[in-house]
């Protein structure tokens, strides 16, 4: 992208800015003009005269327009005319002369060798300027692909929802109990996969920030089990042992649909990301000051220099970027756990696998 902007700047010569080219063209015609003044100046005076520290200017003109490579060529060819100066235009050469134009030389050495490392930490500092320039930019750009997409998304999901509803009611047909079950299904996704859609345009209109609605006190143990419930033959499937250890009595003042929705992401992910015929093992512990959910998988782990940035918006851990996710499910959960004053983190196993750990407030 940066190879094709720079391509495509210097392609609008006469539009307002001098190409490269141009810019380049211009610092050496000042270079050769300094350095062509500059020894005819040394050329004429006597030998005991000593003009070359004036070749420090085309050095840092070099180090300002010219590649690295014309830093070196220009502070060589200011040494190398020092130098003649001792035999041109007379060989008058006596000790004090001679080491008056070594010190010029090793002036003019140490301003070359500023001058290039002022070079490369310009490069370096220019390259990363692109760099973030660049992921500003696809941040920005994916932020609005996702918010156009997910508006997008909810058109054909009411519509959806409105057939099923439809089919429930029996418009087209008494339904068998196995067919109201699986309507019902249909219809319990498609309305937690509507709420999602609304929660991600909020998020985007509220800067990445969730907003709760009507907090209530819940029955936390009810809750989890009831996600666990639903995954569990989404678990099976995978020949994946889903286990729940629950807390009686665990009540928390929280928003209902979006608890339920950070605790079903973090089951979701140990389930799709734990190995085949391994086991996923949710449970609730009290504490003195609220309630732990833990939910362990026999995954591959997580990189440690990752557990924390797992949380950022987008990113995803080298170990689970082939998979379909958009980098969104545990920034939503650690919004959503943080918006009820709660925590979450994650560690790795001493085996193997990961548990992610919410903590949350008791109820007051």
């Amino acid at each position: 992208m940066d190879s094709y902007r720079r391509k495509g700047e210097q392609g609008v010569a006469g539009e307002g800015e001098p190409t490269d080219s141009a810019v380049r063209g211009r610092a050496l015609l000042t270079i050769i003009s300094t350095i062509a003044l500059t020894e005819m100046v040394e050329y004429l005076a006597p030998t005991g005269y000593i003009f070359s520290y004036l070749y420090a200017v085309p050095i840092l003109t070099a180090a300002n327009q010219l590649p690295a490579s014309g830093v070196g060529v220009v502070t060589a060819l200011g040494v190398l005319s020092t130098l003649l100066g001792l035999v041109v235009p007379n060989l008058e050469v006596d000790s004090q002369t001679v080491v008056n134009r070594l010190i010029v030389c090793s002036a003019l050495c140490t301003v070359g060798m500023l001058a290039h490392r002022y070079h490369q930490a310009s490069a370096a500092a220019e390259e990363r300027r692109l760099a973030l320039q660049s992921q500003q930019e696809l941040l920005r750009t994916y932020e609005n692909f996702t918010t156009a997409l997910t508006h997008d998304l909810k058109t054909p999901l009411q519509a959806m929802a409105q057939t099923l509803a439809v089919f429930a009611r029996g418009r087209f047909g008494p339904l068998s109990t196995q067919q109201q079950q699986v309507v019902s299904l249909f219809e319990h996704s498609l309305s937690r996969l509507l709420e999602l859609t609304d929660t991600l345009l909020a998020i985007y209109r509220n800067g990445g920030e969730v907003s709760l609605g009507v907090c209530q006190p819940i029955d936390l143990d009810g809750l989890v089990a009831g996600v666990v419930a639903r995954w569990r033959d989404v678990a099976a499937a995978r020949q994946v042992d889903l286990g729940y250890s629950g807390l009686a009595g665990a009540r928390v003042e929280a928003d209902p649909l979006q608890l339920e929705r950070a605790v079903t992401n973090l089951v979701a992910n140990a389930v799709r990301y734990t190995r085949l015929h391994s086991q996923v093992t949710v449970s609730l512990h009290g504490g003195t000051r609220g309630f732990e959910l833990r939910v362990s998988d026999c995954g591959p782990g997580i990189p440690e220099e990752d557990l924390e940035r797992i949380f950022e918006r987008f990113y995803q851990s080298p170990l689970t970027r082939q998979s379909a996710g958009t980098g969104l499910g545990l920034y939503l959960t650690r919004q959503i756990v943080t918006a009820h004053g709660g925590r979450i983190h994650a560690y790795n196993n001493p085996e193997q696998g990961c548990t992610f750990v919410i903590a949350l407030p008791g109820r007051g």
